[in-house]
């Protein structure tokens, strides 16, 4: 098991003792490792790791509160099972002639951290094939960054080209044999659903990633001095999403004409977005409203699969939040981030400014990639004062969904 204070220990399952013969008496220091001096009260270690055949895969967790753009790097290793001396290493963020480093500018490589894997790996004992849900580089809460599950072979730390979607996870992909439809032979399954994102990627063939414009079909463009952007974000075309991604007025809420003029009236102080647009500068633009938002989407929990059906489950939430960039004056090393994280929006009297459901559960055909049908989970806030009158069926929730006081 991997600890918080950046231990790896080995233990014997029976008796609890530490095995001698494991790093130093059971112990392998977790924080000399990484190719770089690092701050050990920013990381940590809080999901379980993966042991493939005689390799354990180990992750980390590095805090997103920062005001620098210096953090811990958060590159994968692979340690022998019975020994705990390191294999290999995998970067997470590519140093020198490595594939990818010429996308980091201004050898930003060199500092920037995260990028981490602190949620769980899934791996593949058959083909010796684990999958890593990364999070993003550092300045997570300045601009939207791209999060990428990345396939490894541990035994060989070789990295592999398929699959190359892009997706924001917190969770590990699911990797299934089932049989197809046309030949009835089993074949290997790869889903990977999104934290915050509301969608998901399949390696199936014929579900793909292509890149369209994303601030252009708003209107909107980001404002930060010396931010860079995309012109192109990916997006999936196929499975449909399966949470609400982006808000238009037309998803405001509408139990009754006056809750929906306060919705309207509440919506007002912010800008509707679709997927990808970036936040602006407090003063120069309105509040972002974000959909699915932090926290929504999939999150962490992750999905189940049902073999026998060809089904994937996923439970998904709505989480609006407003985003907007403060700038941050010296010594802070990068000057704008949200203040603070992301604040909930809350609709009119308490209750959710769109239309439900709030929460979801959709199953996802893995042959075809419909969804096979979508109900709510959970009540909401049916029973509140302005809808208890109303009769209205599960809104899918808690009966304080989204409550709270407006941003």
């Amino acid at each position: 098991m991997s600890t918080r204070d950046l231990r790896l220990l080995a233990l014997n399952a029976q008796s609890g003792a530490l095995y001698p013969d494991f790093g130093q008496n059971g112990v392998v220091d977790l924080s000399d490792t990484l190719g770089r001096v690092i701050d050990r009260s920013r990381i940590r270690h809080v999901s379980p790791v993966a042991v493939v055949r005689d390799t354990i895969i180990v992750g980390s967790s590095v805090t997103d509160r920062t005001t620098s753009r210096e953090a811990p790097p958060g590159h994968v290793r692979g340690y022998d099972a019975r020994t705990g001396a390191m294999k290999w290493i995998f970067h997470t963020i590519p140093e020198g002639d490595e594939f990818g480093v010429d996308s980091w500018q201004n050898g930003s490589w060199r500092y920037t951290g995260h990028t981490n894997v602190w949620g769980n790996v899934a791996a593949d004992e058959q083909l010796s094939y684990v999958y890593l849900p990364t999070s993003t580089p550092t300045l997570v809460w300045r601009n939207a960054s791209r999060e990428q599950p990345v396939r490894r072979e541990p035994r060989l730390c070789r990295r592999r080209d398929r699959p190359a979607y892009l997706v924001l996870s917190g969770s590990a992909p699911r990797t299934v044999g089932l049989r197809l439809s046309d030949g009835g032979q089993p074949a290997r399954d790869h889903r990977q659903w999104t934290r915050d994102q509301g969608d998901r990627a399949d390696e199936q063939a014929g579900i793909h990633i292509c890149l369209r414009p994303c601030h252009r079909r708003t209107g909107l463009a980001g404002n930060v001095p010396g931010e860079w952007y995309s012109p192109t974000q990916p997006f999936p075309t196929k499975p449909a999403p399966f949470d609400r991604q982006g808000i238009t007025i037309e998803d405001l809420i509408d139990f009754t004409p006056a809750l929906r003029e306060e919705a309207v009236r509440i919506a007002a102080r912010g800008e509707f977005s679709l997927l990808f647009t970036p936040p602006t500068v407090r003063g120069v633009g309105k509040p972002l409203i974000q959909s699915p938002g932090p926290g929504g989407g999939a999150n962490w929990p992750g999905a189940a699969v049902a073999p026998e059906s060809g089904r994937l489950f996923v439970p998904s939430q709505t989480r609006l939040r407003a985003i907007e960039l403060v700038e941050y004056p010296p010594p802070v090393t990068v000057g704008y981030f949200t203040d603070p994280w992301a604040v909930p929006v809350s609709g009119p009297r308490g209750l959710p400014l769109v239309k439900p459901p709030y929460k979801r559960v959709t199953p996802i055909d893995r042959n075809t990639g419909d969804h096979a049908w979508m109900t709510p989970h959970g009540d909401g806030p049916r029973d509140h004062p302005a809808l208890r009158e109303l009769n209205l069926p599960a809104l899918g929730g808690h009966a304080g969904v989204h409550g709270g006081a407006h941003w």
